[in-house]
């Protein structure tokens, strides 16, 4: 197991050709129990892949919110960027794990984020037509009037796939 490999003194932040360690993978599991170890002997909880996904956004990716609430809790960068600028908050919002966009939201992140595609997660949720998540992102205050690179708001891109649910909710409805 995993203690006996590291009180016979593995290295923590070992890397694959990805750059990716142990922590960050056990991040992306879920696996609380490996994190605290691997974290006890040195393991940084920001070590992030050659994309600049930490583990952090991993959890955020695969909606282990106590992972989340974990490596929050450890010194994790809430507001991290990838290398095409997506938070953590922008990941949990397009696989839609509200419990997780919920959690990053009360430890403050960046809720007006956006990533090179100027997409915010109001923008994500609302071409999603996920107006459920639209709707927490709204009352955490998320902004309407911010534009993509294309110019588009959340609405204009609800409107465009034709969610018309989610329009009226952007606009006060």
């Amino acid at each position: 197991p995993l203690s006996t490999l590291l009180a016979a003194g593995a290295r923590t932040e070992l890397t694959d050709r990805t750059g990716r360690t142990a922590l960050w993978y056990a991040a992306q599991a879920g696996e609380l129990a490996a994190l605290r170890l691997l974290v006890q002997h040195g393991a940084r909880a920001d070590a992030a892949d050659v994309t600049g996904l930490t583990p952090l956004a991993a959890a955020c990716l695969s909606g282990k919110i106590e992972t989340v609430t974990w490596l929050a809790a450890h010194g994790a960068r809430i507001d991290s960027r990838t290398r095409s600028g997506d938070t953590p908050l922008l990941l949990a919002a397009s696989m839609v794990h509200t419990d997780v966009v919920e959690k990053l939201l009360a430890l403050h992140a960046d809720k007006d984020a956006r990533n090179a595609l100027g997409d915010t997660a109001l923008i994500i949720a609302s071409r999603n037509g996920q107006l459920a998540l639209v709707r927490q992102l709204l009352a955490a205050g998320a902004a309407t009037d911010l534009r993509d690179r294309d110019r588009f708001t959340a609405a204009d891109v609800a409107a465009a796939r034709s969610f018309s649910d989610i329009v009226a909710q952007l606009h006060g409805g």
